[in-house]
């Protein structure tokens, strides 16, 4: 089986499983996580590459389900940049395998300052998970190739967490998952389909806010690593500032247009779109809207929820675009040098 096609196969058959473990895990552990935020004022969530979108949706999260305040920072800008530490926080370390060495060092650094330190890892067992108070182990037991199912589960870890914290029901987790294991073949015909618009591109927009801004920087960051395409990545405003300049008739511009306190910014762009001649793919549960463009439907859920559907369909997408292309993907480019760049703890 090719590099692709076991990626493809991991997304598809081991990522719903994942999830509902990763839920059962949660749901056993809550008590014990929602005491970590005990006495708490603010929560600093920090991650490297796919973990620091991660962080982002977490921030969010929290500043929309509690009473606390949270700042998302790549892990190294935290390390180096973060002097003023506000007493009562937690940081949140995400790191997959534990180990990214920024991450880390991001840790030690609040460790020392006293916060309290959560990690949300793959790997209990990993440098990370050894210098914290406690662990949010997400179940992924065979995690290949570029991060996907180490990601989702993560947002759905710091979903559920929020969601407990700020006395929401946590029932949404049960009818997300179940929906995922019921469609991923669908989005999997979706996004073959939609690939085939990409295959002559030899670049793409991705649009979104809030939540949907997180699926967009998923999305540009698994159509780099996958389909080796020049993915752009915009929050809906900064796309309406600068974005739209560079725009030219039948560019392909995914809007995220989940239902939620940024649809009427998203339609305004999508009729932008339209009076320019682009096109636009709208990923939506907005039935209420007659989008004009290319509409990939998603289920009646609130925005957070969704950008974990979205999330993986960006996946499935760039796995497709590159098998329709035929590039010769059978791992990470450059990875040795990549590695180094990073920097792993062992």
């Amino acid at each position: 089986m090719s590099f692709l096609e076991r990626l493809l196969s991991h997304i598809i058959k081991d990522q719903p499983i994942a999830l509902r473990d990763t839920a059962n895990w949660i749901r056993r552990r809550l008590d014990e996580l929602v005491s970590v935020f005990d006495g708490v004022e603010n929560v600093y969530l920090v991650g490297c590459g796919d973990s620091y979108f991660v962080a982002i949706y977490g921030a969010l999260l929290f500043e929309k389900f509690t009473n606390l305040q949270a700042q998302a920072f790549e892990s190294y800008e935290f390390w180096k940049y973060k002097s003023n530490i506000w007493d009562k926080s937690v940081l949140v370390a995400i790191s997959a395998s534990g180990r990214t060495s920024k991450t880390i060092e991001a840790a030690k650094y609040a460790k020392k300052k006293g916060l309290k330190i959560l990690a949300v890892t793959n790997d209990a067992l990993s440098p990370l998970a050894r210098i914290l108070d406690l662990c949010i182990e997400t179940q992924v037991t065979k995690p290949f190739g570029p991060p996907s199912a180490t990601s989702t589960t993560a947002m759905l870890s710091l979903n559920m967490l929020t969601r407990e914290l700020g006395g929401v029901r946590i029932g949404s987790a049960e009818s997300l998952i179940k929906w995922i294991e019921s469609n991923m073949r669908t989005l999997l015909a979706q996004a073959s389909k939609d690939a085939e618009m990409l295959v002559k591109k030899s670049y793409a927009y991705l649009v979104g806010a809030g939540p949907g801004f997180v699926s967009a920087l998923f999305g540009g960051a698994k159509l780099r690593e996958a389909a080796w395409l020049h993915s752009i990545p915009f929050e809906a405003e900064e796309f309406s500032h600068y974005g739209m300049i560079s725009i030219d008739q039948g560019d392909i511009v995914f809007l995220n247009a989940f239902k939620g306190e940024s649809i009427s910014k998203m339609r305004a762009l999508s009729e932008a779109l339209n009076s320019i001649k682009a096109k636009p793919v709208i990923l939506t549960n907005d039935t209420e809207t007659r989008w004009s463009g290319r509409v990939v439907e998603l289920p009646q859920m609130d925005e957070f929820n969704i950008a974990i559907i979205a999330t993986i369909y960006y996946q499935i997408l760039a796995i497709e675009t590159a098998r329709k292309k035929k590039l010769p993907v059978i791992g990470f480019r450059y990875s040795k040098i990549l590695s180094q760049l990073i920097g792993y703890y062992e």
